[in-house]
């Protein structure tokens, strides 16, 4: 992902290109130089995928097809976590296609002749490679690299949690409530917004609902004081790290 435009070698072709979504509607722009062709895909369906559409569409007027088989997919479905980025995915097949989501977002797996997995979205790093039967490794981009294990049963959600925080960077108030598994969000442009808590591991908590129209799934770390109470929430996002969340 260079400035704004991502390169990538499908079959082995130079392209560069950039999609967007949005409620409502999801883009791409492909360009192949070598080959004079360009292929634009509009869409008001939130459903397609016009970034694999795209590729779909130079592949038949070029006349070419993926070179690589579909590698065995045993093993790898599932719910795969990173506690120390930290960073969570699930992996399911679905009509033969390794199919990923994260942060709240579905995508396609594609395999590359290296053994890789790349994901059929745009300008979103994420390299896959299985390791082993219990750990995989992804590169995050920017020279990013996780191991992740296979998430097993995962821990109940800690019981001290209820209570009121505060994020004065972006004046947003979180209350979690006294069952400690719904999480009501205060700010400036979320008024009302309700979500749900999950339980990962003892000090890391999965949140999950609805952000601008489209699902969302957001990881918060549990912060204690040295008598193990909680004090804040260090939340992460696709595109968020440690955004602190002090206790009131």
């Amino acid at each position: 992902y260079a400035r704004g435009l991502e390169h990538s070698p499908p079959d082995g072709r130079r392209c560069v290109g950039h999609g967007g979504l949005w409620p409502g509607y999801r883009t791409e722009l492909l360009h192949l130089p070598e080959d004079g062709l360009s292929v634009v895909v509009i869409s008001n369906s939130m459903a397609q995928n016009p970034y694999a559409l795209a590729r779909q569409v130079a592949r038949a007027v070029l006349g070419s097809k993926p070179a690589v088989a579909v590698p065995p997919l045993d093993g790898l479905e599932g719910r795969w976590l990173c506690a120390e980025v930290p960073a969570l995915f699930d992996l399911a097949v679905r009509n033969g296609e390794l199919c990923a989501t994260q942060w709240g977002m579905p995508f396609v797996l594609e395999p590359h002749a290296d053994g890789s997995w790349l994901p059929l979205r745009g300008a979103y790093e994420f390299r896959l490679n299985r390791l082993d039967a219990h750990t995989l490794q992804v590169d995050l981009g920017a020279g990013q690299r996780a191991r992740f294990q296979r998430l097993g049963d995962a821990a109940p959600l800690p019981n001290d949690l209820a209570g009121d925080y505060r994020c004065a960077d972006i004046g947003a108030d979180w209350r979690i409530d006294a069952n400690g598994q719904t999480l009501r969000l205060r700010g400036p442009h979320a008024a009302g917004v309700v979500w749900k808590l999950c339980g990962l591991t003892p000090d890391l908590v999965e949140v999950l609902g609805h952000s601008g129209g489209m699902p969302s799934a957001q990881l918060a770390r549990i912060e204690r004081d040295a008598a193990g109470h909680p004090v804040a929430l260090q939340v992460h996002t696709s595109r968020i790290r440690g955004l602190r969340f002090e206790r009131v």
